[in-house]
């Protein structure tokens, strides 16, 4: 696999998966996005880390 699609799979995967945790955890206690710090640690984490694996990753 080339190092394009390695990034574009782990950038989306961990997108979907942080932000999804979000979704999920947000519906089942119903309780609103700002409630929680580790919420947006989640988002920040969701946003930020394609940096993160743009920086790690040398094309």
């Amino acid at each position: 696999m080339s190092k394009l699609k390695k990034y574009l799979f782990s950038t989306f995967s961990i997108t979907f998966l942080s932000w999804g945790m979000i979704a999920v955890y947000t519906q089942i206690k119903n309780i609103p996005f700002g409630s929680s710090i580790a919420l947006y640690i989640l988002y920040i984490l969701g946003g930020l880390q394609a940096v993160f694996l743009l920086l790690e990753c040398s094309f």
